[in-house]
């Protein structure tokens, strides 16, 4: 549990986290919320049914939980302020970023922190990850047509 706790919560939070509540408040207040959300809302359907993680907890969902408040919110962060600060198409942000998460579970799977069931594989992981980070950016598009964020400055 330690492990999780260090990689899920505590380095994303201490290397990206920090810097993106510094260098980019209003992004980070208004996306770390739908982050976490969203990943709470896709682990609980996939711990139910398709996956668990090493080493097993009591409660399973307890395992995750660090992940869910540390590595997946900032990742939402990071991926709205790449399309909002850079101006790209957000087709490219999501291609990487989807493609960067789902090396990351690739590795856990590999190492054995990750473990699938019931015939869950990385291709349902990667569309897992592409369902989620698309519902981030459908809640950008919602948060820039009422004006919370202004699509012209980059905070």
């Amino acid at each position: 549990m330690l492990y999780h706790i260090l990689f899920g919560l505590i380095v994303p939070l201490a290397l990206a986290g920090i810097y993106l509540a510094v260098k980019f408040p209003r992004i980070t207040v208004l996306f770390f919320p739908i982050g976490s959300a969203t990943s709470f809302m896709m682990n609980d359907w996939g711990f139910t049914l398709f996956y668990q993680v090493n080493p097993p907890t009591e409660i399973p969902l307890l395992a995750v939980l660090p992940y869910q408040l540390g590595l997946y919110p900032v990742l939402a962060c990071m991926f709205i302020a790449i399309v909002h600060i850079q101006n790209l198409h957000f087709l490219i942000p999501l291609v990487s970023f989807v493609s960067g998460t789902t090396l990351l579970e690739y590795v856990g799977v590999l190492s054995g922190t990750v473990i699938y069931t019931n015939d869950w594989t990385i291709f349902w992981s990667a569309l897992s990850y592409l369902a989620a980070y698309v519902l981030v950016f459908l809640y950008y598009q919602l948060v820039i047509n009422m004006n919370l964020l202004n699509p012209y400055e980059g905070n």
